[in-house]
Parts: structure tokens; C-alpha cells; sequence
């Protein structure tokens, strides 16, 4: 029991270490032997648990993700019934997330891309969970009439993780420092989704509508404010 314990924290470590080594060298630049280093082993030791960097990566992003996603339904789910207050949940919560844990929001959006068999043979079943949450709001507005049906939903989900990993990245070039920033990026986003995919037959969940200026980016209130297109 204490020789199964002690494997399983020695893989922890390794995969601990790896978060931070790809963040801060990139997976391109970063080495096995770095890797280990930062988890206090052998580089030997890597090889027991997983084959090569492109394994070490990819089970890394199933084992890290996979709770992630989870929490995010979960988030969705207790935001309520009504599909476009799940969607301003999906968008707030991801972004979010980003901002709580800037290392793995790295790892998802700029190192996996640069695994070759990451890239061309995974499956990628965790951005299949989270497209399935996203076609479930989608698919639930459109059967309750607040989102429009003549948008195929297929399409919206990329649209949706498209902006999302946008949007996170470019904050993650930016320096990653202003946490407010992210979450203005949200509700601005999740505001052009609804407004966008809005049928205008019920009054929009938002309660302000979110003004650019030159200088700063400022919330109106207003109880008038339509989520259907002109």
C-alpha cells in the first residue's frame, strides 16, 4: 500500500512539475530532464508513468481538465433554468478560470498546440464534454424560444469556444495581471452572444448594457435593454 501511495505522489509531482515547466519554456523548448528536475527525480523516473513528452502533455491535460470541466457544468447547471442565464454562467465561469489559474489556461491554450500527436491523433474527449455543454444551453433555448433557431447549433459551438480561447489567450500574451479586465471581457461577450442569438420575444436576463469609450469601458443600466436582433 505505502509502495502504490508513494508512485501515485511521485507521478503528482511529475505532473505538477510539468505544468510549470510548459508554461514558463514552452513545450517546444522544454526537456524531459527539466521536467524532472522540477519534480525532484531521475529522468528515468519520467518514463515509468508516461512514454514520452507528447504522453506526458496529453495525460496531463485529460487528468487537469477533466475536473475543470466538470466544475464548469456544474457552475452552469446551478446558474438556473433559463438557457441565457447558463450561457452568461459557461462564458463567466471559463473566463474565469482562466484568470484563477493562469499556468493550466497556458497549457490549454497555446501548449498543447504545439504537440504534434496531441495535435493530429487525440481524441480530445474533454472539449467534447464542454462542447456537449454548450450544445445542451443552446438546444434548450432554442425548445424555450429565447434563442433563435435558424442557427445551427453545431456552428454556435464552435463560435463559442472559438471566443473563449481567444480571449484567453490574448490575455495570457497581455501579461496575465488584470483579472478585471477578463471579466469585463466576459460579460461583454456573453452580451453580444445573447443579444446575437436573442429572438427579442423576452426581455434580456442583462441588466445593463456595457459602453465602450476611449478611455474605459463602462456599464449603463437600463430595464429596456433587448436581446433580439433589430
Amino acid at each position: 500500500m505505502a509502495t502504490k501511495q508513494k508512485k501515485t505522489d511521485r507521478r503528482a509531482l511529475i505532473l505538477d512539475a510539468a505544468v510549470i515547466v510548459f508554461a514558463q519554456s514552452g513545450f517546444d523548448r522544454a526537456r524531459v530532464s527539466d521536467i524532472a528536475r522540477a519534480a525532484g527525480v531521475a529522468d528515468g523516473t519520467i518514463y515509468l508513468y508516461f512514454k514520452n513528452k507528447d504522453d506526458l502533455l496529453i495525460r496531463l491535460f485529460e487528468e487537469r481538465i477533466n475536473p475543470v470541466i466538470n466544475q464548469l457544468d456544474d457552475h452552469v447547471t446551478s446558474s438556473g433554468d433559463d438557457p441565457r442565464g447558463q450561457l452568461m454562467a459557461l462564458v463567466e465561469g471559463y473566463l474565469a478560470g482562466v484568470g484563477d489559474d493562469p499556468k493550466m489556461a497556458t497549457l490549454i491554450t497555446k501548449q498543447v498546440r504545439q504537440s504534434h500527436e496531441f495535435m493530429t491523433s487525440y481524441s480530445n474527449e474533454p472539449l467534447k464534454a464542454f462542447m456537449a455543454i454548450v450544445e445542451r444551453i443552446f438546444r434548450a433555448g432554442q425548445r424555450d424560444g429565447v434563442f433563435r433557431r435558424d442557427v445551427d447549433v453545431g456552428t454556435l459551438r464552435w463560435m463559442v469556444w472559438g471566443a473563449l480561447d481567444a480571449f484567453a489567450l490574448a490575455w495570457i500574451a497581455g501579461g496575465r495581471t488584470n483579472k478585471t479586465g477578463l471579466k469585463r471581457d466576459a460579460e461583454q461577450l456573453a452580451a453580444v452572444l445573447l443579444r446575437g442569438l436573442g429572438t427579442g420575444e423576452q426581455p434580456s436576463l442583462l441588466p445593463y448594457s456595457v459602453v465602450e469609450t476611449p478611455h474605459q469601458y463602462t456599464t449603463h443600466t437600463t430595464q429596456d435593454f433587448d436581446p433580439g436582433l433589430d
